[in-house]
């Protein structure tokens, strides 16, 4: 859902004694230890912290892709030889890098990003963010008994922003985000939002709680009122956008 804050820069730590899949063949040295399952635990911005470590958030590193509920949301390409580790993130729908650096410390996989956008690229040289609004450190903690693909939880997106109703009748749809399940529905802006599968929405948190928890590909059934008239709309449910963490 959108209503998730979001921050970026990101922590990598990895053991010495990598697993038998870091040595492919095919994968450059320098990525060789981030090759795994990855729990992400914080992203921090500024001088908050999120906690993310109870959310159900295991993430992939295959090659130099980074996938989470088996879809690809990023790609990478690092420097893992000399004082400073670098790396360059791209998120996928965008051509534009994102900047940072990265350690490597036994379990725990630490990335620190520039997410200023559209202004000057500034590669960060410390893990700081105090005095630094542009950057994000996300913390990552590898996996050691990875879940099946198959059977890794994701969480549920659909892609509307929502608020309560002042009238107690529903909750309002505040925004739709372009190209998200719910636009493809044809869900739309200032709708109000009543039913999802057969039960009626009133409380805002159980909502979002109620639509995160929607299985990815599953179908969820949503009623709106639309200026006085009732509107039904069958909404695929899509993966959780990483990225939105991050921003």
């Amino acid at each position: 859902m959108s209503s998730m804050s979001t921050l970026t820069s990101m922590l990598c730590a990895v053991a010495f004694a990598f697993p038998a899949w870091a040595a492919a063949d095919d994968v450059p040295p320098a990525l060789a230890e981030w090759q795994g399952a990855w729990r992400l635990q914080s992203v921090r911005r500024g001088e908050s912290s999120r906690d993310l470590a109870d959310e159900p958030l295991q993430c992939m590193v295959k090659g130099d892709k980074f996938l989470y509920g088996d879809e690809e949301f990023a790609t990478l390409k690092v420097a893992g030889e000399g004082a400073v580790k670098t790396i360059d993130l791209v998120f996928r729908g965008s051509d534009d890098a994102k900047e940072g650096i990265y350690s490597i410390e036994k379990e725990t996989l630490k990335i620190c990003l520039n997410w200023d956008e559209g202004g000057v690229k500034e590669r960060p040289l410390d893990f700081v963010t105090q005095g630094h609004p542009a950057r994000r450190i996300v913390e990552f903690r590898r996996v050691a008994e990875p879940q099946p693909e198959a059977e890794t939880p994701a969480l549920g997106f659909v892609g509307m922003a929502l608020k309560p109703d002042d009238t107690q009748q529903g909750i309002v749809i505040q925004g739709v985000l372009e190209g998200s399940p719910a636009k493809k529905a044809g869900i739309e802006k200032d709708d109000l939002l009543q039913e999802i599968d057969g039960t009626k929405v009133t409380d805002l948190s159980a909502t979002v709680v109620r639509v995160r928890q929607a299985k990815p590909g599953s179908e969820i059934t949503i009623k709106v009122k639309r200026q006085d008239e009732a509107k039904e709309f069958k909404v695929k449910v899509g993966v959780f956008p990483i990225r939105a963490l991050f921003e």
